[in-house]
């Protein structure tokens, strides 16, 4: 009796510096049966998805790889993620993932795991606050300036001025 058998890699190991193979180990498979395996993702169009082009977000990939059920003949090199509705505050995850025919996913106990997100840098976020905080500052100065009436402005100015040449009378005394 004759079974139909296929070979799978099951893990290469390489050289850590030469470009040379030191191992290769083979898993034998009945390709009327299911197997496990984990299959590599490939982000695509992260450079055109809003998150990247409008925020100036940083796309994070929250997962590499996937572990999929199927038979081997329907086993994929790779699931491929496109990214361009990638917006922040909204990240992709399994269930809005393009499959091939015949494999299904395991999320091991999570419902939806997410593959990828979009985040704003922290330094970008603080550069438009202190930007609005200036902002805010000037329009306050402003506000204080044109309340201000000129006759209250005028006797203010007198009052700094001999604090001022006090000052300067000091520090000619320090330098003489």
């Amino acid at each position: 009796m004759r079974f139909a058998t296929r070979r799978s890699t099951h893990r290469v190991q390489l050289h850590p510096f030469k470009n040379e193979i030191l191992h290769v180990d083979f898993q034998r498979v009945d390709e009327n049966k299911k197997i496990h395996m984990k299959v590599p993702l490939h982000f695509v169009n992260a450079d055109v998805s809003p998150a990247v082009k409008e925020s100036g977000a940083v796309v994070s990939h929250v997962a590499n790889d996937l572990d999929v059920t199927c038979l081997p003949r329907d086993l994929p090199e790779f699931i491929e993620v496109d990214l361009s509705g990638l917006d922040v505050g909204k990240p992709i995850h399994v269930s809005e993932l393009k499959l091939p025919a015949g494999v299904s996913i395991v999320t091991h106990g999570k419902l939806d795991p997410v593959v990828a997100s979009a985040v704003v840098p922290k330094a970008a976020i603080e550069a438009e606050e202190e930007a609005a905080a200036a902002a805010a500052a000037t329009a306050e100065a402003a506000a204080t300036a044109a309340a201000a009436t000129p006759t209250a402005a005028a006797p203010a100015g007198e009052a700094k001025a001999p604090e001022k040449e006090k000052k300067e009378g000091g520090k000619e005394d320090k330098k003489k």
